[in-house]
């Protein structure tokens, strides 16, 4: 496996905006390969809720339960296989 993609967390995970937090700020360059779209694009202050209008929700608590279970500073790295 490798890292397709990093987020940003929030400072607070109790009280955040679902409309800045967990930015994508890394997309390796295979992302092109996989979905046609440049990292550079992707990094623009996008989001689960950017991306999945629909259900970004569900996103967002996956991403907060993973920083909160997860004792600092441990490095997080959470793989989200492609088919």
């Amino acid at each position: 496996p490798f890292v397709v993609f990093a987020k940003e967390a929030p400072n607070s995970l109790d009280d955040f905006s679902m409309d800045e937090a967990f930015t994508y700020f890394y997309f390796s360059d295979v992302m092109h390969t996989f979905s046609g779209l440049d990292p550079s694009f992707l990094t623009v202050g996008r989001n689960a809720k950017t991306d999945f209008p629909e259900d970004y929700e569900a996103y967002f608590a996956d991403d907060v339960d993973v920083c909160k279970n997860f004792a600092f500073p441990r490095v997080k790295l959470i793989f989200e296989p492609w088919r």
